[in-house]
């Protein structure tokens, strides 16, 4: 995990944190699935590569990193990171558009799938963090218009093509009701 300072944006403080480095990959994920009594995910079964990133629904999210001793990000959280804090950054590595050359967009960069994880390092996060757009959408802890917990999808995906780049930019955010949808994971702890 990588220590992420605190500050205040958009009327928000965030405090310090920890952030994993990469997203989770399938193969990290079937040691919990192992370990759990969860069964039946459906990954394990898979014909994915281990090192690239697992896309699971809402509650597995939360069950994996409860298992680690960690926490999903508030969608706060991973929005200051991404931005590289007070940087502002429009994307993760900085302003340029995305493309392969940062991330794993566009239908895998051609190859309708993702990518082992940080296989992009000039997309790199200021603080180091990878894969923070694209490879994988990553779920992240919301609130919804009812005051309730949501999942929110950062970080656009590896099926982003262009009339879904804008995904990929820093401060887009895409609610959806729980189990809906598949995203990767990017566990949290607090200082």
């Amino acid at each position: 995990m990588i220590y992420i300072a605190g500050g205040s944006f958009d009327g928000r403080d965030i405090a310090p944190f920890y952030l994993d480095e990469t997203e989770v990959t399938v193969a990290a994920f079937r040691e919990w699935e192992r370990a759990s009594s969860w069964t039946g995910c459906g990954v394990s079964d898979e014909a994915l590569r281990g090192d690239v990133p697992v896309e699971v629904v809402w509650d597995r999210v939360e069950a994996y990193c409860e298992w680690r001793g960690a926490r999903v990000p508030t969608e706060w959280e991973w929005e200051w990171a991404a931005r590289g804090r007070e940087e502002a950054r429009k994307f993760p590595w900085g302003s340029e558009d995305p493309s392969c050359a940062h991330a794993i967009v566009e239908f895998g960069c051609g190859t309708d799938e993702p990518w082992p994880v940080g296989s992009r390092p000039a997309g790199d996060s200021r603080d180091g963090l990878k894969d923070m757009a694209g490879n994988a959408d990553e779920w992240t802890s919301g609130v919804g218009e009812d005051g309730n917990e949501i999942g929110v999808l950062r970080g656009g995906s590896y099926r982003s093509g262009a009339e879904l780049i804008v995904f990929t930019q820093t401060s887009s955010r895409f609610p959806v009701p729980s189990g809906e949808a598949l995203g990767g994971i990017r566990c949290a702890r607090s200082r």
